[in-house]
């Protein structure tokens, strides 16, 4: 029953991406969809469980084997949530518990946590999932290319793609809306869909190259640099695993790749770059730091960091930092002009935990996250299932460093979690 009902929310998940009617309600649609979805799920795996015992169909013994959490990753996300309900309890702020912009409040992270943990008990993965996550990620796709060639769909009358930051605020495309959003969840998909084509013996896997390409496509067509790090963090970190390399080759590899690393800090202190992020990074290597670079990212997490002591061990509250009164912060774009920020979140989804719900709150995340990385350097070798997942995880994990976590997007990560750590707990290591 239990994996039943988990199929059908991976099927309502594809739903979820591609459901979109206009930028300016896309948050106000996307919401009340989440709560539906992924808390209907959620709600229903409870529902279910509680019926099965007050009708004497299961006993708690055996409920509680079921339930109970197997691995490292399940118990600190457990905690994480834990810490997230003090935190929210001891806020002072009334909206913690919905959220703000984001609507993520308690509510939403709890949703997060509990439909990771059932999906990491019930999942049962089929081929039949990626293949229709890559039809719905074919027609985003296709609808974002549309609109990259010029196209108003979806936008404000008289208005399209590239009227983002001039006519309107930020740039949209896509059914997430939000570019960073989508450069998150298509560094995402670009290594799950790369992985199962490369690895599984599937006779049809090579009809995946359609999405593959069209996420390719679009990422290069938006440019968001968050996504393309995270693209490129899990080409550098999984060719080890997916090739089978032995541990004395896996360490070669990586000095390898740590001389490059090397190489190219040497170029970019050596090089006086005239301007864009190789300019930046030139200068913070010189000690010349400005808290203009980083897209203004740098000013913004000086301030959260500053901010952080005042609440430290649970923090402000969930999605809390717009009552922080950090200074609006205003960068002039060469095309845009003056482009002003208002301050509603860390721009970096750990330094938004540690602010937001404390620094217990973000250890247990991280330690999750963290547990999830030992698993894979473990058993990515021996598992496709760990490999394929675990690479839309790093792809995600490093781009939100540089991003924010939203229910528009962050639900298709928390689903690779609960697939991930199906495969690592239960999971067949061979297939």
């Amino acid at each position: 029953m239990l994996s039943y009902l988990t199929c059908g929310y991976v099927v309502l998940m594809a739903v979820y991406l591609l459901a979109v009617r206009g930028y300016e309600g896309i948050q106000g649609l996307k919401t009340p969809l989440f709560y539906l979805i992924c808390g209907g799920y959620a709600g229903a795996v409870i529902l279910i469980c509680l019926e099965s015992l007050l009708l004497g169909l299961t006993d708690p013994r055996t409920l509680l084997n079921k339930l109970k959490p197997t691995s490292p990753a399940q118990i600190m996300m457990l905690c994480y949530l834990a810490f997230t309900l003090v935190s929210t309890i001891l806020s002072e702020h009334p909206t913690v518990w919905l959220g703000n912009l984001r609507n993520e409040g308690l509510l939403s992270i709890g949703i997060y946590v509990l439909s990771f943990y059932f999906l990491s008990k019930f999942v049962k993965p089929a081929k039949w999932m990626i293949y229709l996550f890559g039809g719905a990620v074919t027609v985003m796709c296709l609808l974002s290319i549309i609109q990259l060639l010029g196209s108003p769909l979806l936008y404000p009358a008289g208005m399209n793609y590239y009227d983002g930051y001039v006519k309107y605020a930020g740039a949209y495309v896509g059914t997430l809306g939000n570019v960073d959003f989508v450069a998150t969840f298509l560094a995402l998909c670009i290594p799950a869909l790369a992985l199962y084509i490369t690895v599984t013996k599937d006779p049809h896997r090579f009809w995946l190259l359609i999405p593959l390409a069209l996420c390719i496509a679009v990422l290069l067509g938006i440019w968001v640099l968050m996504g393309l790090v995270g693209v490129a963090a899990a080409i550098v970190l999984i060719p080890p695993f997916a090739l089978h390399l032995k541990t004395r080759d896996r360490i070669i590899y990586f000095v390898f790749i740590g001389a490059l690393a090397a190489v190219g800090v040497a170029v970019l202190y050596a090089v006086p770059f005239a301007s864009g992020l190789p300019s930046e990074l030139h200068n913070i290597l010189h000690g010349n730091v400005s808290e203009t670079f980083g897209s203004g990212r740098l000013h913004i997490w000086s301030e959260v960091l500053r901010r952080v002591p005042e609440n430290l061990l649970f923090g402000a509250g969930p999605e809390s930092l717009l009552y922080a009164n950090i200074a609006p912060f205003t960068r002039v774009d060469e095309t845009y002009g003056n482009i002003i920020s208002f301050i509603d979140n860390a721009h970096n989804d750990y330094l938004n935990i540690l602010y937001n719900q404390g620094l217990l709150a973000m250890l247990a995340y991280v330690g999750a996250l963290g547990s999830m990385g030992i698993s894979f350097f473990k058993k990515a070798s021996i598992s496709k299932g760990v490999l394929i997942a675990g690479g839309a995880i790093i792809g995600y994990a490093v781009s939100a460093f540089f991003g924010v976590s939203s229910v528009i997007h962050t639900p298709f990560f928390w689903l690779c979690l609960g697939i991930f750590e199906y495969y690592n707990n239960e999971g067949e290591h061979t297939k």
